[in-house]
C-alpha cells in the first residue's frame, strides 16, 4: 500500500467517478512508484463495488487513456498495474482539421434550421373535440376537472357536463 501513489492520484489524475475510483484500488496495491501492482480483478472489483466486467472495461478505458499501464499475467494469472507518475497521463490525439469553417461560438445568431414540409398528421385525432358547455356545478371549466362527488368520496364525470359519462366525443 503507497500513500505516496494514492495521494499523487488524487491531485493529478485527470480520471473522475469511477475510473478514480479504479485508479485509487491500484494505487492503494502499488508501491511507492507507482507500480508492482498485481491486484486481481476480483479484488478490484470487491474495493470499488464494481462487478468484474465493469472493472474491466474500466480497467481498458483507463489503458487507453494513459492513466494505467498494464502487462498481462497470461493464463489465469493477475495482470501487473503500474500507474505513470512522472508525467501527467498522455492526452488522446486531437482530430485532423477540417476542411470546413466552424460553427458560430454564439448560437443565438445561429438560424433555425430550414422545415423540411408540413407537419405530419395523424388520421386518428380530431384536431377540435367539441366538450359540452359546463354547468357551473362540478369541480372546474376545463374538461379534464369536471368532475363531481357521488356521496361515497369517488369522482366520477358530472352528468349535466358529459353526455353518458364520456369524457370526450359526446355521442
Amino acid at each position: 500500500m503507497s500513500i505516496r501513489v494514492m495521494t499523487w492520484v488524487w491531485e493529478h489524475a485527470e480520471a473522475a467517478g469511477t475510473d478514480l475510483l479504479l485508479l485509487l484500488a491500484i494505487a492503494d496495491s502499488a508501491d511507492d512508484q507507482g507500480r508492482n501492482a498485481w491486484p486481481s480483478v476480483a479484488d478490484l472489483s470487491r474495493k470499488t463495488r464494481l462487478d468484474e466486467r465493469t472493472v474491466q472495461r474500466r480497467l481498458k478505458r483507463l489503458h487507453g487513456q494513459g492513466h494505467v499501464t498494464i502487462e498481462p499475467g497470461g493464463g489465469r494469472r493477475r495482470n501487473r498495474y503500474t500507474i505513470p507518475m512522472a508525467s501527467a497521463p498522455a492526452s488522446p490525439q486531437a482530430p485532423p482539421p477540417r476542411d470546413h469553417p466552424t460553427a458560430p461560438s454564439d448560437r443565438r445568431t445561429t438560424p433555425p434550421a430550414p422545415r423540411r414540409g408540413p407537419a405530419r398528421r395523424s388520421g386518428r385525432r380530431p384536431d377540435h373535440v367539441d366538450w359540452p358547455a359546463w354547468c357551473g356545478r362540478c369541480d372546474g371549466p376545463t374538461p379534464q376537472e369536471r368532475y363531481v362527488d357521488d356521496g361515497s368520496g369517488t369522482l366520477v364525470p358530472c352528468p349535466r357536463c358529459h353526455l353518458k359519462g364520456r369524457d370526450r366525443n359526446p355521442r
